[in-house]
């Protein structure tokens, strides 16, 4: 059986020393039938025209042993060379907006002889808030809004939050109370609100879903591999906050998947099959009736990996490898 070539597209300049990139390629390095792993970062002035659309050639950096954060800048400065794209398995793609829908179709209509970790047309699909919509039995009650009078006749219910389709890390989250709208920082009317600051309502409106009053026990993220959960994280909003992001000052720490979560995924894994999608992180609150439910779903660049294959003694790194390696070999049959 022949040994795997990978192609990793990433984009170094937004990575910290957590980043997953790094350990997962790092453990797809050891397997066996692995043998060459390239590494391309869209930060590298190099590689403007690839992802622009040319994607005949690119300059990437071919794995060495040791491969991490601390050294990945200079690395990628000093020893990436031009490569052809051609003769490639895998395609692995670790990439944060932006990111546009234009570049993802025009890469899977080049790769055709590639296997995708994930589809570019999959995420797409899959990482617009939108598609929530089509898994409506495992979220809290959710609609597309695109006017005032959609908002407020949905909040008439219930508090509810606004999520812009296409952001990400809780950028651009609002919550509904009533006439008022919240954004973690000021209050205002909801005709202010949208008089006052450029919005996504007119041109792609919201998704809007009920306020889950116990946001308070934390959003707990999923790391889904292949249909399997194979880790899972807490993340808990700041005091007085209802935003459980990170990067608005929520904190974080190491979770387990508890059975209703399972059947909850059981439930998604083929959606997900179908889109072309074997990674994601799943966001998942605890709604009125104490049971989790899906709040948002990643499946472009997903965090908390490797910080869950830190906080236990079960190899997951190379769970994810092994599988991914599977995967590809499934995929070309």
């Amino acid at each position: 059986m022949k040994t795997l070539r990978i192609l990793v597209l990433t984009d170094a300049a937004t990575h910290s020393a957590e980043n997953s990139m790094y350990a997962i390629v790092n453990a797809l390095a050891k397997h066996n039938m692995v043998s060459d792993i390239f590494i391309a970062s869209r930060h590298q002035a190099e590689n403007k025209a690839f992802f622009l659309g040319d994607f005949e050639t690119i300059h990437a950096m071919k794995h060495f042993e040791g491969f991490d954060y601390e050294l990945d800048q200079s690395h990628f400065r000093d020893y990436s060379v031009e490569i052809n794209t051609n003769g490639f398995d895998l395609i692995f793609m670790r990439l944060p907006r932006p990111i546009t829908d234009d570049f993802l179709r025009r890469l899977e209509i080049h790769f055709t002889d590639s296997v995708f970790i994930n589809s570019p047309t999959g995420i797409i699909k899959t990482s617009n808030k939108g598609y929530l919509l089509q898994i409506q039995d495992l979220c809290p009650p959710v609609k597309r809004v695109k006017t005032i009078a959609d908002i407020k006749s949905f909040a008439k219910e219930f508090d509810i939050v606004l999520k812009p389709l296409r952001n990400y890390g809780g950028k651009g989250i609002l919550k509904v109370e009533g006439h008022q709208i919240d954004t973690g920082n000021e209050t205002y009317s909801i005709e202010q609100y949208f008089s006052k600051f450029p919005s996504e309502l007119d041109q792609n409106g919201y998704i809007a879903m009920k306020f889950l009053k116990n946001v308070h026990m934390g959003d707990k993220r999923l790391i889904y591999i292949d249909g399997e959960i194979v880790a899972a994280s807490l993340r808990l909003p700041a005091k007085g906050s209802w935003l459980c992001n990170v990067a608005r000052g929520g904190s974080s720490r190491a979770s387990a998947a508890g059975i209703s979560e399972q059947v909850m995924v059981k439930k998604l894994k083929p959606y997900l099959e179908k889109e072309g999608i074997f990674m994601a992180g799943i966001d998942t609150l605890v709604d009125d009736d104490g049971i989790r439910v899906i709040s948002e779903i990643n499946t472009l660049s997903i965090g908390g990996i490797k910080q869950a294959d830190a906080n236990t003694t079960q190899d997951i790194l190379g769970f994810i490898a092994n599988k991914m390696v599977k995967y590809t070999y499934d995929q070309i049959g």
